[in-house]
């Protein structure tokens, strides 16, 4: 109840729309993204994920998710059937930006362009519990789980 109202130490009180400079640097550090930035915004959309420096990237379908892919950039999806150190293609692409700062919208998806990752490996995610409770019969379960998911590399990005 005390993280809800900023007190405590799992309090993080600009989740409430309070900025963070007035929580000194401390916060700031402990709360970075993995770009170095500490905005309010998931890490899929970060504003820092897209600088200047990536000229080119992609928007593209995978199974029920849209990914926007840069070159370089390692990321997990769910898994897939694949071995570590082979390639998988995105074909669905669904918005390409070029280098030279033209964007191409797909209706639905852009012919001839996809997006070429290399197969890093199988890992998994943290363990989550799960647990159930029943009033008054005495009845208890606590079950773990672990996520699987394909470490991906983007190698290319194919224009149109």
């Amino acid at each position: 109840m005390g993280a809800q109202f900023g007190i405590g130490p799992t309090a993080r009180p600009w989740r409430n729309g309070l900025p963070l400079e007035w929580f000194g640097a401390g916060a700031r550090l402990s709360w970075l993204n993995r770009w170095g930035c500490a905005c309010l915004a998931s890490p899929l959309n970060c504003p820092a994920r897209f600088s200047e420096e990536s000229l080119l990237y992609a928007i593209v379908r995978d199974r029920s998710r849209s990914l926007t892919l840069t070159l370089g950039q390692e990321l997990w999806v769910d898994t897939l059937a694949a071995e570590p150190g082979s390639e998988h293609v995105f074909d669905h692409v669904s918005l390409l930006k070029q280098e030279d700062g033209s964007v191409v919208v797909g209706t639905p998806q852009v012919d001839g362009a996809s997006v070429v990752t290399e197969v890093l490996g199988d890992e998994k995610d943290k363990k989550i519990y799960v647990q159930h409770f029943r009033r008054r019969k005495s009845s208890r379960d606590r079950n773990g789980h672990r996520q699987t998911y394909t470490r991906l590399r983007v190698k290319e990005i194919r224009n149109a």
